[in-house]
């Protein structure tokens, strides 16, 4: 995602996967304060229920609702399908989040 967030109210990462046709995949972010989102259902809390996981060509858009009180900082994100994570991660499927806040405005 490389637009950074004006506001932290919503959050989209639209992700076409092209992995060269290696593998489905999915996302997980670290350190925001978001849904479940890991699972299909979005946001559901059923341990049972699958992981979402993007087939190669597929486009599914993410979209994170960040509470206005979130703390600014730099966030990350990585696949986190199970079974395929640690090859897509070495081979540079990670990224960063940078979301914005009143504090940096201030300190402008």
């Amino acid at each position: 995602y490389k637009s950074r967030v004006s506001h932290p109210s919503q959050l989209k990462v639209d992700t076409h996967n092209m992995p060269k046709n290696f593998d489905s995949t999915n996302l997980h972010v670290h350190g925001l304060d978001v849904e479940v989102h890991m699972f299909d259902p979005i946001n559901t809390h059923n341990p049972d229920a699958p992981h979402i996981a993007i087939q190669p060509n597929e486009c599914y858009c993410y979209k994170f609702n960040i509470p206005s009180h979130h703390p600014p900082g730099m966030y990350w994100y990585h696949p986190h399908l199970h079974g395929s994570t640690a090859i897509q991660m070495w081979s540079g499927m990670i990224g960063l989040l940078y979301v914005d806040g009143p504090l940096d405005q201030e300190l402008e």
